[in-house]
């Protein structure tokens, strides 16, 4: 649907090995998302963030496509678990966030474990 023909298939499903794919990439896009620091006395440029700053965008980008498609949030949500793991206080809160949204949108996933009511 969002990710072109990588994950629209034909039939509607995408396979295993379609899923893994799109969520190495994701993991790979937060994990090493750089950041552009300034050289000293080089103004900043617009487009040179930190590397939170990036992340925090991705996240957000992430949250808002798995607020709109199930299936999607079903696939990023044990990426964003592992993404808690980094010690960034601003990226830990964006995905909790994430997850507490998400876990609300889609309640029959359990994306925050528990028990089903």
């Amino acid at each position: 649907k969002y990710l072109g023909d990588v994950y629209n298939a034909p039939d509607g499903t995408v396979t295993p090995e379609q899923q893994k794919a799109l969520q190495q990439f994701f993991r790979r896009m937060l994990f090493t998302l750089p950041s552009y620091p300034s050289a000293p006395g080089e103004n900043r440029s617009p487009l040179r963030n930190a590397s939170w700053k990036n992340k925090t965008t991705l996240m957000h980008a992430i949250r808002d496509v798995a607020i709109q498609d199930r299936d999607f949030a079903e696939l990023i949500t044990p990426v964003i678990q592992d993404f808690q793991s980094i010690k960034g206080k601003k990226l830990k809160e964006a995905c909790l966030s994430t997850l507490v949204r998400l876990q609300a949108r889609h309640s029959d996933l359990n994306i925050l474990g528990g028990t089903q009511s």
